[in-house]
């Protein structure tokens, strides 16, 4: 998996609303609730695969007028998918719909500054990305966030099903990161703070962002993003670091003092630590 692209499996349409489509869309429908303007309500979903959270719309956004103040413009990697997402938007009555084509370290010169958004979501898929670009990403979508406007993050902490060059985030790693964030950036309210969730087969987080959530002006906040990317790529890495650190340890204990494992999830713990460590190390290359 490329530290860029979004794979796949991310795109696969099922007929039930997932966890983090019921948790974006109850965001979605409480903020339209109070959306009075008569402009377009622009929604920028991120790794939007087939748009298969439009299909969900009708339950949840039941007022046609609501639905039809929306303009949804998708951001994914896979072109075959993108017909399928514009098509649905005007299925479910959406204002507009779009989508456009590319890698996610290509969003900043492929999505303007002029375009603007007052919901954004990007969920499932901030570990099939290199970790120093979700910094990166997270300060160039507020460069594009309306006032007012909210970003919604989403992401497993573990997978159920291993996939090669995958890192995952844990909810502490987020909190650690939007804690820095806030510090460097001088502001005096808090960050938001994740939430974690037990699902079936594995941990997740969430967090909003709201712009109001960040007391620095647009003007200052443009003006510290250069140097505001630099020293975040550099605390990422530092985090990333004591992860493969800790892996390392942890694959050195199973081999001095487990020996040949004995049981399924012995197995599993190792397997699990194989690809973390195989993961991680790529980002140090």
């Amino acid at each position: 998996m490329s530290g860029n692209a979004i794979a796949d499996s991310s795109a696969v349409s099922l007929p039930r609303v997932l966890p983090h489509q019921q948790d974006a869309l109850s965001q979605l429908h409480a903020i339209l609730q109070n959306y009075h303007s008569n402009d377009p309500f622009d929604w920028l979903d991120l790794a939007c695969g087939r748009g298969q959270i439009i299909t969900h719309l009708n339950d949840t956004l039941p007022d046609p007028e609501e639905r039809a103040k929306i303009c949804y413009f998708g951001y994914d990697i896979n072109n075959q998918y993108a017909g399928e997402a514009v098509a649905l938007g005007k299925k479910f009555g959406l204002k507009g719909a779009d989508v456009k084509i590319g890698n996610l370290n290509d969003f900043a010169a492929l999505v303007s500054l002029e375009q603007q958004f007052s919901f954004i979501t990007f969920t499932n898929a901030a570990h099939e990305i290199t970790p120093v670009l979700l910094g990166t990403l997270f300060f160039e979508l507020i460069l594009r966030l309306k006032p007012g406007g909210t970003i919604y993050f989403y992401d497993m902490e573990s997978l159920p099903d291993q996939e090669l060059g995958a890192i995952p985030w844990q909810a502490t790693e987020i909190r650690r990161l939007l804690n820095f964030i806030f510090k460097e950036l001088g502001a005096k309210n808090k960050p938001p703070s994740p939430q974690r969730w037990q699902l079936t087969k594995c941990h997740t987080w969430s967090f909003s962002f709201k712009r109001e959530n960040l007391d620095v002006d647009d003007a200052t906040f443009a003006a510290l993003v250069p140097e505001l990317k630099t020293k975040t790529d550099t605390f990422i890495k530092q985090l990333f670091k004591e992860k493969l650190d800790r892996t390392v340890e942890q694959l050195q204990d199973l081999m001095e003092h487990r020996g040949t494992e004995t049981t399924p999830a012995e197995h599993a713990e190792k397997l699990n630590l194989l690809y973390d460590y195989w993961s991680l190390s790529q980002i140090f290359k």
